[in-house]
């Protein structure tokens, strides 16, 4: 019997990389730069990003509230230095706007889920991934960062029932104590 071999569904700690310096030197750089990283690091779905508000994000003690979808946990997430400067560069750009909302289309409008799947894979195509870049290859590239980094961290809290988008809050504060 012949088996296929699986295609890989994530993307490596390089191809992120390549990805954001892509996305930083596209028409919309700071926006979409913000996008992908936050999506990325706090493990985001691409509705829970559109749908982040200047309310959830606190510039001066470096934290987010991620409102979760699909019955996970909400959760405030610390920021890491370049994640408080890319929103704080999309705040500037985004007054001309005005909105509740973080991220914007060209006319202003809240950006779509849509729309943000079609920023992944032009970063990704403009960085020449071998493989397809999207919203979840960079979400599972998160869960599965995160996962490893903090194995330790669930070892050290045996009843612990969280799932994986649930643990990532925890992650988050382990990461930023490093």
């Amino acid at each position: 019997m012949v088996t296929e071999k699986r295609l890989r569904t994530y993307l490596t700690r390089d191809e992120v990389t390549q990805v954001l310096r892509a996305a930083k030197n596209s028409r919309h750089g700071p926006r979409n730069f913000g996008m992908i990283l936050l999506a990325y690091r706090h493990g985001l779905r691409a509705s829970e990003l559109v749908s982040l508000r200047w309310s959830d994000v606190d510039l001066q003690r470096g934290t987010i509230y991620c409102r979760r979808a699909k019955e996970s946990r909400s959760s405030v997430h610390p920021l890491k230095r370049d994640e408080a400067a890319a929103l704080d560069r999309i705040l500037r750009a985004s007054r001309t706007h005005g909105g509740d909302y973080v991220f914007h289309s060209e006319r202003g409008k809240r950006m779509s889920r849509s729309a943000f799947w079609r920023v992944v894979a032009q970063a990704g195509e403009r960085a020449g991934l071998p493989v397809r870049a999207g919203p979840m290859p960079a979400r599972k590239f998160a869960t599965r960062t995160l996962g490893r980094v903090t194995r330790g961290y669930a070892a050290r809290r045996p009843a612990c029932r969280e799932s994986k988008t649930e643990i990532t809050s925890g992650i988050c504060l382990a990461l930023s104590k490093k």
